[in-house]
């Protein structure tokens, strides 16, 4: 496929003139899917980043809480609050 040669006194035709068409053109298609699917994978990679960082949030309470209290294992805090309750 030869790519169209223009004339000294034609300019050439700007992206995305003729939108009003029923279908839309292929290439329109097929830029609005990859901007949605860059669009998707950015919020996937956001969330997981998210998930992360609140696992590592997790991970050092849990690790400040047992150095704390000296136990290895997590403790059920439940009881002991309702021991200073009384």
């Amino acid at each position: 496929m030869m790519t169209q040669r223009l004339k000294r006194w034609e300019s050439p035709r700007r992206q995305g003139r003729n939108d009003k068409g029923k279908g839309g053109s292929a290439r329109q298609r097929q830029l609005k899917k990859q901007t949605q699917m860059l669009r998707k994978k950015l919020q996937e990679n956001q969330e997981s980043d998210k998930r992360k960082d609140n696992q590592k949030r997790i991970d050092t309470l849990r690790r400040e809480r047992t150095e704390i209290l000296g136990s290895p294992r997590s403790l059920n805090l439940d009881s002991l609050r309702r021991l200073s309750q009384r």
